[in-house]
């Protein structure tokens, strides 16, 4: 073979490979930026939730539900709110909304999903424990609404920020307050990644988690595989990569199962048997690690985080039944 020959080959394969690693940083650099910058600072594009989550967001995202949520939306913005703030371990300034009602027996602190609003995700929610006696508290995840952040970190970071909204409440509310947990998809890992927390406070007496991933590695390659049809390897990796350098953090980092394994709190898993975003097998994953008293309500028929709308009967009785169940009455 001619030395200008081999040379070419040489030099084509250097400048191919070049390409390809040049368009696979471009690729994982634009997931990153729908997938983990906070909402309102990214440049316009393709909506992110068609990727991240692909139930998500759209104008169908509620099908048949969309009036129920509106509903339950303007019910909320209707009370009495209060703005409260508080900071983040990392000195990001956090707010929460508190729904309060007069001699309340706890208070629920009610953890939103990804890239959402506490007014999006719980009006219905919130007025069902208002109706039962309960103080709601819905916190701006990091990087969303009237809480500061740059990076949304799928429960790596906000595990933390609900950690410190528990201790807010306790704080303000005393020792004996009784505390419950509840989160909706990322909100939901978000408070079973608190669990595994030492300094998460003692008056905390369960946890409510409604359609959680086990980690933003388990999330992500289940997404990048069924929907984009790409193998976790290299494209999560490149993506990981990045978001080490720009946001801090690792799609491993941490996990539900890691958390659940040292929990030693009263577990209430709810999820929907068609979700497709987070499989049914992500809830009985952590429920079979759980160790403490546990429940597992899977709604058939229900996707991504509608369990409740789906089947508001079930949902409402085995929150009620948990609530009764692990308040305390002193």
């Amino acid at each position: 073979m001619k030395k200008k020959t081999v040379r070419n080959i040489i030099l084509g394969s250097v400048g191919g490979a070049a390409l390809a690693t040049s368009a696979l940083y471009g690729t994982a650099n634009y997931f990153f930026n729908l997938a983990i910058v906070r909402p309102d600072k990214r440049k316009q594009g393709r909506n992110p939730h068609n990727i991240v989550a692909s139930q998500a967001e759209s104008k169908d995202q509620y099908g048949e539900y969309t009036e129920t949520v509106a509903a339950g939306k303007e019910w909320l913005k209707s009370q009495k709110l209060e703005t409260i703030y508080t900071k983040s371990f990392d000195n990001l300034t956090l707010a929460a909304e508190i729904l309060d009602v007069e001699n309340a027996v706890g208070t629920v602190i009610s953890v939103h999903s990804f890239a959402s609003s506490p007014l999006k995700d719980f009006g219905n929610v919130a007025r069902f424990y208002h109706e039962k006696g309960y103080r709601v508290v819905m916190p701006y995840q990091r990087a969303n609404g009237k809480s500061e952040g740059q990076y949304m970190t799928y429960g790596i970071n906000e595990c933390r920020d609900v950690v410190e909204w528990a201790g807010v409440i306790q704080r303000r509310f005393g020792k004996d307050e009784n505390v419950f947990l509840h989160g909706l998809s990322m909100g939901a890992t978000s408070v079973l990644m608190a669990a595994g927390f030492s300094e998460l406070p003692e008056n905390v007496r369960g946890i409510i988690a409604d359609s959680a991933f086990i980690s933003p590695y388990r999330l992500f390659r289940h997404i990048v595989k069924k929907d984009l049809h790409l193998p976790a390897f290299p494209f999560l990796y490149a993506m990981e990569a990045i978001c080490n350098e720009k946001a801090g953090f690792g799609f491993s980092d941490y996990s539900t199962t890691e958390a659940l394994d040292d929990c030693t709190r009263p577990v209430l898993f709810i999820h929907g048997e068609k979700d497709g975003l987070v499989p049914l097998s992500m809830a009985k994953e952590n429920y079979e690690i759980c160790h403490t008293e546990k429940e597992l309500v899977i709604i058939p028929g229900a996707q991504h985080a509608l369990g409740y709308l789906v089947d508001r009967e079930t949902c409402v009785n085995a929150v009620s039944s948990f609530l009764d169940r692990y308040t305390l009455h002193i």
